[in-house]
């Protein structure tokens, strides 16, 4: 998952932050959906858009592609080693801190019986956590959502080929013309891939169309739009508008399994494009306080809801005695696991993810004097 930042010259992407947010929530309830479906009465049509969240992680790819264009593409679109050494290093200061807590935490919790990683008592596996490589086999995730960071860092390492093809490009439209084609051809190969019986979206080759495709797309997005002029006006509110009713009515109506529902990704991309080209109520919604603040812990409920939500059913109450309650008992105790969620991102990102970062960051500083890239300001979080 990727920043939205800020660099001199270079506006920051408000409104991209606001949808992280939307994004990291909706991927929270798609693994937690059996918890809100046992303890709510919940309609198909809901059930249906909830089964639907872990496409908010294909968001998270296409977003990462945009900001890292919008970042870094003059810097990196030729061969300098050391400005490719300190764009890793920023990377790794991103997305190492809280991963590492994490792995450590879950560590500790084998030990005394608390929280059990996937495969207990493996050094190889801890290891491969370690190291980032946890989605790749024969590794596993200890904390579940961590397989997406591993594609990610592969789409940060490569991404100066990117980069060096997306300055060639000096046509809005043959930049969006591509975009549609690597999302379209992406689109087709996952759901091919999807259709395998026992597949998940999250199995090696879907996952590496979806980061390949997806951050691709949001790369040659941004190249487009800063083309376009980085021109705002309120006909792209209508258009992201539109892009919602269309996905939340495609979503309700589509059959169901990863297959079908992996479709909808190219809808999902040019929300995005409207959403960072809007200039009415959009973009105010996106760039309200609640839905900034959501967009800066995101990387840290993505990386913590996992234990979180399992660490509050034990401190509360396991949803599936709380379902044997009245309704606003079950009510109130869902509310109750999701801020402990919420709280639980708030504070890893007060107090661990942003001030961890800026420390590693002036530490990576100190170890060299090349000082030729501007410093980033940094605004809101990864995947």
């Amino acid at each position: 998952m990727s920043e939205a930042g800020t660099i001199p010259g270079r506006p920051m992407l408000k409104e991209l932050t606001g949808i992280r947010g939307i994004a990291a929530a909706w991927v929270v309830l798609f693994h937690f959906r059996a918890t809100v479906f046992g303890l709510l009465p919940i309609n198909r049509y809901i059930k249906k858009w909830l089964d639907s969240g872990y496409l908010g992680v294909d968001i998270f790819f296409i977003l990462s592609g945009f900001v890292i264009s919008h970042v870094y593409t003059a810097e990196l679109s030729t061969s300098d080693w050391r400005r490719y050494s300190r764009y890793l290093e920023a990377r790794l200061a991103r997305l190492y801190p809280v991963h590492l807590l994490f792995l450590l935490f879950l560590l500790a919790g084998d030990a005394l019986s608390i929280a059990k990683p996937p495969v207990r008592d493996s050094v190889l596996s801890f290891i491969g956590n370690v190291l980032m490589l946890q989605a790749i086999p024969p590794f596993q995730a200890w904390n579940g959502p961590s397989w997406s960071i591993t594609y990610e860092l592969g789409a940060y390492l490569l991404f100066p080929l990117l980069a060096s093809a997306l300055v060639r490009i000096s046509n809005a439209r043959s930049s969006f013309a591509c975009a549609a084609a690597a999302n379209l051809l992406g689109v087709g190969l996952m759901a091919v891939a999807l259709s395998v019986p026992g597949t998940r979206p999250y199995h090696t080759i879907p996952a590496l169309l979806r980061i390949a495709s997806e951050f691709t797309t949001g790369g040659l997005l941004h190249r487009g739009w800063s083309l376009l002029g980085r021109r705002r006006n309120r006909t792209w509110d209508v258009l992201a508008l539109a892009a919602v009713c269309c996905t939340a009515a495609c979503l309700t109506w589509v059959p169901e399994g990863y297959s079908y529902q992996i479709l909808l990704v190219p809808l999902l991309a040019f929300l995005i494009l409207a959403c960072v080209r809007s200039a009415g109520p959009v973009a105010s919604f996106l760039e309200s306080r609640v839905l900034q603040w959501s967009g800066r812990i995101s990387y840290s409920l993505y990386m913590t809801h996992f234990v979180a939500l399992n660490l509050a059913s034990l401190i509360i109450l396991r949803w599936q005695r709380v379902a044997l309650y009245s309704l606003p008992v079950r009510i109130g105790a869902l509310i109750a696991y999701m801020s402990f969620a919420v709280v639980t991102a708030h504070l890893v990102y007060r107090f661990v993810e942003e001030p961890t970062r800026r420390r590693l960051r002036r530490w990576f500083d100190k170890t060299r004097s090349d000082d030729s890239l501007p410093s980033v300001t940094l605004a809101s979080n990864d995947n």
